[in-house]
Formats: C-alpha cells, sequence, structure tokens
C-alpha cells in the first residue's frame, strides 16, 4: 500500500472545480451579457453578469496557470534531455556499440554512463538488427518499439520494416512478418505476438492435437492452454457432426479439448441450439441457447452430452 497522499483546501477544489467549468461558465457569462444588454434596467441581469462574470476570471485565470505550468514542465524536461544528449563528431563505439558520427546519444538521469537511447542519421546495425530513427534501450538491451531499416530475420522470424517492431529487454515480441515464417515449428504469416507464447495466423494448414488446422486460423499459444479462432477454411474437427463456423474458437488445455465456442452460429443436436461445449475431467456438457426439448436439471445452464458430439472428420 502507498504512504503517498494528496490533501488540497476547499478553495483547491474551488478552483480545479472553475477550470473544469470554463466554457459552460463562458456560454453562461454570454447568456447573462445578452440579458443585461435586452434589459438594460434589470438588477437581476446586473447581477448575474457580475457573480458568472467574477467566476469566469476565476476559471480563465485557473486556465491560465495550467496552461503555464505544463509549458514550463514541459521546458523543464527538454532543458533536462537536452544536458543529457550528446552529438557523436565521429563514428565511435557507446555501451559496446558502433555508432556512426551525427548520432544523438542520450544518457540517463540518474547514471551518466547509462544508455538510454540514439537517435540515427542513417541505418546502422545494433545488436544484430538493422535499425533506423530513434532506438530506445533499457539495460543495454533493445527496449519499445523500434524502426527497422530494412526487412530482416530476427530469431525465426522475416520481419517488415513496414510494421511495428517492438522489443523488451533485448527480446523480439512483436513484428509485423515480411513473409511466411515458421514460428516454433507454427507457419505463421501478418503480424506476430510473442509477449505470452505465439499469436498469429496461420500461413499454412497446421497439423497439432491429431486435427488440421486451415490457413486464416488465428492460433493463440501460450504453451499449457492453446486457441484456435476459426476462419474462412473450417478444421477438421467436426462439433455435433458439422464442421466449425468461421470465428468459433476452440481452446485446448495440456493437449486435450477443454471448450468449443460456436458464438452466435450454435450448433444443433437432438432440437437443441448449443452455443458453447464444455470438456472437464472428461465429462462433455453444453450450453442451450433458446428452446430446447431436453431435460435440464434447475438452475444449470448445461447439458450433459455425449463426448462424440467433438469429432473428427473422416
Amino acid at each position: 500500500m502507498s504512504d503517498i497522499s494528496f490533501t488540497f483546501t476547499w478553495w483547491q477544489y474551488g478552483f480545479m472545480l472553475l477550470a473544469l467549468w470554463f466554457w459552460p461558465l463562458t456560454l453562461i457569462e454570454l447568456g447573462a451579457g445578452l440579458w443585461l444588454w435586452r434589459r438594460r434596467r434589470s438588477w437581476p441581469a446586473r447581477i448575474a453578469v457580475v457573480l458568472f462574470g467574477l467566476m469566469w476570471i476565476g476559471s480563465a485565470l485557473t486556465h491560465v496557470a495550467a496552461f503555464a505550468a505544463q509549458a514550463q514542465s514541459q521546458a523543464d524536461y527538454e532543458s533536462d534531455l537536452r544536458s543529457r544528449q550528446t552529438t557523436l563528431a565521429h563514428a565511435s563505439v557507446v555501451g559496446g556499440i558502433h555508432l556512426p558520427a551525427g548520432t544523438v546519444v542520450t544518457h540517463g538521469s540518474n547514471d551518466p554512463q547509462e544508455l538510454v537511447a540514439v537517435d540515427l542519421p542513417e541505418a546502422t546495425i545494433i545488436h544484430g538488427i538493422p535499425l533506423a530513427g530513434h532506438v530506445a534501450f533499457s539495460f543495454g538491451d533493445l527496449d519499445g518499439s523500434e524502426t527497422l531499416a530494412h526487412d530482416a530475420q530476427i530469431g525465426e522470424a522475416f520481419c517488415s520494416a513496414k510494421g511495428a517492431t517492438r522489443f523488451s529487454s533485448g527480446k523480439l515480441v512483436e513484428c509485423t512478418l515480411a513473409r511466411p515464417s515458421r514460428i516454433r515449428g507454427v507457419p505463421c504469416t501478418g503480424t506476430i505476438d510473442f509477449e505470452n507464447g505465439i499469436v498469429c495466423v496461420l500461413a499454412a494448414t497446421y497439423q497439432r492435437y491429431g486435427y488440421a488446422w486451415r490457413p486464416g486460423t488465428k492460433i493463440t499459444d501460450y504453451g499449457d492452454l492453446v486457441w484456435f479462432r476459426i476462419g474462412a477454411l473450417a478444421p477438421t474437427m467436426r462439433v455435433f457432426s458439422a464442421p466449425l463456423p468461421p470465428d468459433s474458437e476452440v481452446q485446448f488445455n495440456h493437449g486435450t479439448v477443454a471448450s468449443v465456442d460456436l458464438r452466435a452460429s450454435g450448433g444443433r443436436f437432438r432440437g437443441c441450439t448449443f452455443d458453447l461445449i464444455m470438456v472437464e475431467k472428461g465429462k462433455t456438457a453444453g450450453r442451450t441457447t433458446g428452446p430446447c426439448p431436453l431435460p435440464i436439471p434447475a438452475g444449470d445452464l448445461y447439458l450433459r452430452l455425449p463426448a462424440t458430439v467433438i469429432g473428427k472428420a473422416n
């Protein structure tokens, strides 16, 4: 629990509220001024103009003070940043990295020796990766969104310079593939995310768990938990003897089917429509949607189903 707390006085709260009401107060003051212009001898109109005028002045002054504080904060930040930056007059090695002349090097605010960023004047190989423009570091490792100078192989991924390329502590966590790449055995295309495992769209048919998953299927592989979101092409898995519809999703837990989400399409079985199939401890159950002639236990949303409702195409 944090020990930091903020205490504001009543008048500070009042000015904050006035700042929030700047534009409404402006409109109200204009309305009061129009009222006084039409009824010049009206005391209520005069009082309204003075009262709302004072409130508007307080709100305007608060706005000006806030903008001034923001501008000062930005100026202080830029001044601090400039004090930590140097421009290389010659090609040099900084933090073990060969950098060309003209590179703007930014050091840490607490540790003058820490390299936190460089701004490159030309394409440069850093840690074996061709980079351009602004490059950020964390403890000497690439960290954050970087710009590739050209398409490049990074580990198993052939990343495109046209898409986002993101690193975390030196490890690639996201990139747009320039061409299909097989990542840890998974044929991927499009954007790939490594943050918590592998997330990509299948570029080719992929055999796993005894089924063939077709191109266009989105796979989310977190190791023990794996999801397949079906695209235009259905896999060899069958539910209620029918192909899986687009946008349905299958989850595997430790290599066995945990659920089949049929979403809006649903699946028909003995007069009932099921939108979700769950498998737990070897038992299969389905959630019905709409009328169902089969008996469902009171207070239960799921109906026991035979294990054979989930099968494979012949």
